[in-house]
């Protein structure tokens, strides 16, 4: 993604790659972002691209410039549909969600 492209609050965009993939420009994504396969599969940052929700990769993380990840777990709606409704839900109780397990600089 070259340029600029943006999500707002609540947004249901989730990005999926395969292989490598880069974000470049004034990004600000409210989302997920998953990429890589067996064989690997970076995620590269630059510019000011900003990513606020979860985000996995096989790879390696690399950020240039101003950009930044800001980690908030994905909403119910996006992960209700797959793995059930979590603890608290009026619905009933299921899996724990997402949660940051790990961060290497």
């Amino acid at each position: 993604v070259h340029g600029t492209l943006r999500s707002g609050a609540g947004s249901t965009l989730s990005l999926y790659s395969q292989g490598d993939l880069s974000l470049n420009g004034t990004s600000d994504i409210t989302g997920s972002v998953m990429n890589g396969n067996q064989w690997g599969g970076n995620l590269n940052l630059s510019g000011n691209t900003i990513i606020r929700g979860p985000v996995s990769t096989r790879g390696t993380i690399n950020f240039n410039g101003n950009s930044k990840i800001i980690y908030t777990p994905l909403s119910g709606y996006m992960t209700e549909p797959l793995f059930g409704p979590g603890p608290g839900s009026s619905t009933g109780t299921g899996p724990a969600g997402f949660k940051a397990v790990s961060v290497r600089a």
